[in-house]
């Protein structure tokens, strides 16, 4: 997970000398490793409890297990959301999926709030080109870096109330209607808490969906959670 001794210790609510002792394989109490693995989303008893060696069987069943979660999907590159360049880069895509979901109900506001303003984003950007279907007459040009702001300041909120790093990325998929769209560009916002995970802004790697479900995202108003 990228965590230093220091920071799996102020999580696991353990001192420093114990995650030291842990990593020499010295005896710690039972309770030291149960906390350890509650930081690590581990469960309790995961270092303490007898391991009972696995059967081929077991074993093979165990990996597809744990594997399943990234069933059909595909690694995304991604980086912290701090440029108006990414914001750019997510206006340009014909889709936005944002994962707000490790913050907790209390945000699902703002990840709609954030939906629509990089919607509009998108929509007034849109107008400004050449070779848009909808043209907008307007008395000044598109003044983008103040759009671009806007959808940033919405990030930052986030992140500052919900102790959270937002991390984004871009990726092109086929779809599940190629007569309307063989493939899209998508865009990937995906929040994480740094309380639960104070190296999040170290992932270079996130997964997305590999096949886009295109009519539920127009029924989503082009944006999925």
């Amino acid at each position: 997970m990228g965590w230093k001794q220091d920071t799996l210790a102020a999580v696991a609510a353990v001192s420093l000398s114990t995650i030291a002792r842990i990593e020499r394989a010295e005896a710690v109490t039972n309770e030291s490793l149960d906390r350890v693995a509650t930081a690590l989303h581990q469960k309790r008893g995961a270092f303490t409890q007898p391991r009972v060696p696995l059967t081929s069987d077991q074993l093979e069943c165990a990996l597809e297990e744990s594997l399943a979660p990234f069933a059909d999907t595909v690694p995304v590159p991604v980086q912290p959301l701090k440029t108006q360049p990414q914001i750019a880069a997510l206006a340009r895509t014909h889709f936005n999926l944002i994962d707000g979901t490790r913050l907790g109900e209390p945000f699902e506001g703002d990840v709609t709030n954030l939906r629509d303003v990089l919607g509009f984003v998108a929509f007034v950007l849109g107008t400004d080109d050449k070779d848009a279907i909808i043209q907008i007459q307007r008395s000044e040009p598109v003044k983008r870096r103040e759009l671009y702001a806007m959808v940033l300041n919405v990030v930052h909120d986030i992140e500052r109330r919900g102790r959270a790093v937002a991390l984004a990325g871009t990726y092109v998929a086929p779809t599940d209607a190629p007569h309307l769209l063989p493939t899209a560009d998508v865009g990937l916002i995906t929040f994480f808490s740094r309380d639960t995970d104070p190296a999040a802004a170290k992932r270079k790697m996130l997964f997305a969906p590999a096949l886009i479900d295109l009519k539920l995202l127009l029924k989503r108003s082009s944006v999925t959670e």
